[in-house]
């Protein structure tokens, strides 16, 4: 890691980019193929122990138990390679656990976000965040951790005007 930044990433930014945050999906993202590993498990010891000593009988009551886990160990494994960056010019997520690939949009492009938020989404706190380019709704990132900061600082970057100096919260509101 170079200044905190995997340098899996930082060989892919210009030379004078920023970046402003790089997070990973939210943990949450985990939870359907944990669950269904875990449920699989559990409906796997449960019908073993009912059935007879018929090899065929715990084969079909294996080879699901073991693609569920197989799924979340690729789940994970794609989680935990899976970073998603906002630089100064661009949004870029890098993914990919055994085939590498990353997927840039410039920031220039970009007019309008918003974040989704579903009922999921609310309780393990992450979000959704879309932008709008030319009429095109584009989802930008799913499962995104502190998804009303992240909107804030990708705000202020596609329109600097927005942003407000701290230096005006000292100053009187003009009437």
């Amino acid at each position: 890691m170079t200044g905190g930044i995997p340098i899996s990433i930082a060989r892919y930014l210009k030379p004078r980019e920023i970046v402003v945050a790089m997070f990973r999906n939210h943990p949450a993202s985990l939870i359907p193929a944990t669950s269904q590993a875990v449920g699989f498990l559990a409906a796997g010891l449960v019908v073993n122990g009912a059935l007879a000593d018929s090899t065929t009988l715990h084969l079909v009551v294996v080879v699901p138990i073991v693609f569920a886990w197989a799924r979340l160990v690729s789940t994970v494994a794609d989680w935990s390679t899976t970073y998603v960056t906002l630089t100064s010019e661009r949004f870029i997520i890098f993914s990919g656990f055994f085939n590498k690939k990353f997927a840039v949009t410039p920031l220039s492009k970009l007019s309008d976000i918003s974040i989704e938020r579903h009922a999921s989404g609310r309780l393990f706190g992450h979000g959704t965040l879309v932008a709008y380019s030319g009429g095109i709704k584009t989802v930008l990132a799913t499962s995104v951790p502190f998804p009303e900061q992240i909107y804030l600082l990708l705000a202020g970057l596609i329109d600097p005007s927005s942003r407000e100096d701290e230096d005006d919260y000292d100053q009187p509101a003009a009437l």
